[in-house]
């Protein structure tokens, strides 16, 4: 006699038993970070409020502006922000939350990013046929793990996260339905948006994670699958308008010719040690009391104790084979030069030897222990042999004795004795409270799903435990209050003593700033203005930390920036200038260059020779110029320079209106850059490289109109890749309706 098959839900309850854990999961992240929920609360770490709060606030007045944002001139002068992917431009939250305060906007930009992380990793686990619990707890490790929290200072790193689930979603979708246009292109899309989330050395990280698991998938299928293999070039194409950008920005950065090994590997796991970390993430104290190596958030890559306990201990299934791979590659990597691996990659994996800071591969650490945790714990619900239980619990056991053994060695092991200690109750209590439920998991009359769902719970308030008051707030009138407003009128400024970035929180043009984004030759004149000499000549490789810059107004350089204002806190000694009040600031009249000047006078030199020729060179009397093929005037004395009238500015152009005695070079102090066109009364004109970094535009004798425009010199190519798709795809649905029609049938 056959039992009866139990009666259908009501189609409102299958909905509900398929939306609540997924609100629940979004709920719990953003509880995690109640704290900046409430209005008018931002996170505010010293990267946020240095950099990423004024790059958000200087493409608000871009844009409010009416202009498109390609270029910027607040910050070192000017480069193409098109080019920086972390402002943001390609990303939908930048646009959703774009009306509000810019520190408000980007708080909720990131709580966005989680939870789009957090439901696309539950989404995932549970079609790969996790349970509720387990897909819940591999969420709570992806988007509230130790690295994904201390950095949410770079808020680029959560937006790059944010895509990669929903994209190994969209792959393991397209092979158990068959692969569709539709599919294909979300897959691209979800690969695309790795990149376009602006952290490049995750985007690189991640991109490498998709490659291996579509790989890997297609060979599964003995090559049935493999249009598959076209999703991750199509992605790349889809980004292309940022990958070129930045391609073309790095060129002409100080990491043109790429960094030393040292300097790549800097911010590494220096020894064993380290791997205390994924036990006690406070061994070394916390970000206030830090006494370890480098700093506390570079190290950090706790996921909880519960995920560390089954990874160490159970056997993965099918394709965690492949991301225990990934997780045992990314704590290799971390370790930098203190293994042969990371060598091998900086010198034989192409675009491996751009990246920086070793310890950015636990991002992949985090991703791996989440899925394998999930894993690991519907396996331990599901198989009934009692030493499979056994040998998690005597792992938990086993790391309990470690962690007590920690403790007792902490002074000797060279750890914050105070902090390691204190942890140590947590530490015991979480490793025996695990090991009690995974020891009672079969616990007659209990559910199934019991289980999965309290190690779910434990990882969440181990977390919490760990992190859920990591990240300083505040305020946004508090703030704004770092930020005041510096005048518009006056022309381009140098400020001291202020927020780095303030000339862009305020949008008005800059010299100074906080940014490893900026033009190679801008940044060697910068620092000449400090030593006299250049720091770093022309394609040798970045060696030292560098991104906080300012120019010293002593030196005989700092005309050439074009910079009539000195703004400061305070009195500055040794200026013969009187300063003029004005309510926080102290404002310097300095001797500079016009932005834009008329000049018979200058010489041919190359870089290297004005490299070695800076001590005798003197902008206000000669202009230098470039070798090239374009003709030029005779250079003669017979005229001074004289100014050129700036009739209209704005971030991507500049008009001008020049009065030339002679034929002689129109010079803007705007940096040269690929992009740059000019037009001579509405005639095009050649652009030269003039004094080292800056613009000069052959003008004949007579009365002139100068336009200077600035478009990205990759816009059209990367925007072609991205039509490529587009079209391919939309060609390919095209041709599976008409097959699909019942006339051709």
């Amino acid at each position: 006699m056959s039992t009866p098959s139990p009666p259908a839900r009501p189609p409102l309850v299958r909905r509900l038993t398929v939306l609540v854990p997924g609100l629940l999961v979004a709920i719990a992240v953003l509880a995690f970070h109640r704290r900046v929920l409430a209005p008018g609360m931002a996170f505010a770490s010293e990267d946020l409020r240095e950099y990423f709060i004024p790059v958000r606030a200087l493409l608000q007045h871009t844009v409010r502006g009416g202009d498109w944002p390609f270029w910027q001139r607040s910050i070192y002068a000017g480069f193409p922000l098109w080019s920086s992917g972390e402002a943001g431009l390609f990303l939908p939250t930048t646009w959703l939350y774009f009306p509000l305060d810019a520190a408000r906007a980007l708080t909720l930009g990131s709580l966005t990013h989680l939870v789009v992380a957090a439901l696309g990793m539950f989404t995932w686990l549970r079609h790969r046929g996790r349970s509720v619990g387990a897909a819940m707890a591999g969420a709570f490790i992806v988007a509230l793990g130790g690295f994904t929290t201390v950095h949410l200072d770079h808020w680029t790193f959560s937006a790059t996260l944010a895509p990669l689930p929903w994209t190994l979603l969209a792959v393991d979708v397209a092979l158990r339905r068959g692969l569709s246009p539709s599919l294909f292109l979300g897959a691209a899309l979800g690969v695309a948006g790795l990149w376009f989330g602006g952290a490049a050395q995750l985007a690189y990280f991640a991109t490498l994670l998709v490659g291996g698991y579509v790989a890997l998938q297609v060979l599964g299928t003995r090559g049935r699958a493999w249009p598959l293999l076209l999703v991750l070039p199509a992605g790349l194409l889809l980004a292309a308008p940022l990958i070129l950008a930045g391609a073309e920005f790095s060129a002409n950065s100080p990491r043109a010719g790429g960094m030393t090994l040292r300097w790549a590997a800097f911010y590494h796991w220096p020894d064993p040690r380290a791997l205390a970390l994924l036990l006690f993430p406070d061994a070394w104290g916390r970000v206030s009391s830090y006494g370890g190596p480098f700093n506390y958030w570079e190290m950090t890559g706790y996921v909880g104790l519960p995920a560390l306990v089954l990874v160490l201990t159970t056997r993965p299934r099918g394709m965690g084979w492949y991301f225990l791979g990934v997780l045992a590659f990314s704590l290799l990597v971390c370790f930098g030069t203190e293994t042969p691996l990371y060598g091998l990659l900086f010198h034989h994996l192409p675009g491996f030897d751009k990246l920086r800071v070793a310890t950015r591969a636990l991002f992949l650490a985090n991703f791996a222990a989440a899925l394998l945790t999930a894993d690991a714990l519907d396996g331990l619900a599901e198989r009934r042999r009692w030493w499979q239980g056994a040998q998690v619990v005597a792992g938990a056991l086993v790391l309990l004795g470690v962690a007590l053994w920690l403790a007792r060695r902490a002074g000797s092991l060279e750890f914050r004795v105070e902090e390691l200690r204190a942890n140590v109750p947590w530490t015991v209590g979480v490793l025996a409270v695990f090991a009690a439920w995974v020891a009672a998991r079969h616990v007659p009359r209990w559910p199934a799903h019991l289980f999965p769902l309290g190690a779910a719970l434990l990882v969440l308030v181990d977390l919490h435990h760990a992190y859920g008051g990591y990240m300083p707030v505040s305020r946004t009138r508090v703030l704004n209050r770092q930020y005041p407003r510096l005048p518009a009128e006056g022309g381009r400024v140098v400020h001291f003593g202020f927020n780095p970035n303030l000339a862009a929180a305020s949008g008005v043009e800059g010299v100074n700033g906080y940014s490893q984004l900026l033009v190679d030759r801008v940044y060697d004149l910068l620092y000449a203005t400090r030593d006299g000499g250049f720091f770093v000549t022309s394609q040798a490789r970045v060696d030292d930390e560098y991104g906080k810059l300012r120019m010293i107004p002593g030196s005989p350089l700092f005309s050439l920036f074009a910079a009539p204002r000195l703004v400061t806190t305070g009195p500055v000694g040794g200026l013969p200038f009187p300063p003029h009040r004005d309510g926080p600031f102290w404002q310097y009249t300095v001797p500079a260059l016009p932005l834009a000047f008329w000049s018979q006078r200058y010489e041919v030199l190359s870089a290297s020779d004005f490299r070695q020729q800076l001590n005798r060179f003197r902008p206000e009397e000669t202009v230098t110029v470039e070798p090239s093929d374009v003709p030029l005037p005779p250079s003669a004395t017979q005229h001074p320079f004289r100014p050129a009238t700036v009739t209209a500015r704005g971030p991507n152009h500049t008009e001008m209106t020049v009065e030339a005695p002679a034929p002689g070079l129109l010079t803007v102090m705007d940096p040269w850059f690929p992009g740059w066109s000019a037009e001579v009364d509405g005639k095009p004109a050649p652009v030269l490289r003039a004094d080292y970094a800056f613009m000069a535009v052959p003008v004949p004798e007579g009365t002139h109109r100068v336009v200077l425009r600035y478009v990205p010199a990759t816009l059209w190519s990367g925007l072609t890749g991205v039509l490529c798709v587009l079209a391919g795809t939309g060609g390919w649905a095209w041709v599976r309706r008409r097959r699909a029609s019942p006339g051709n049938r």
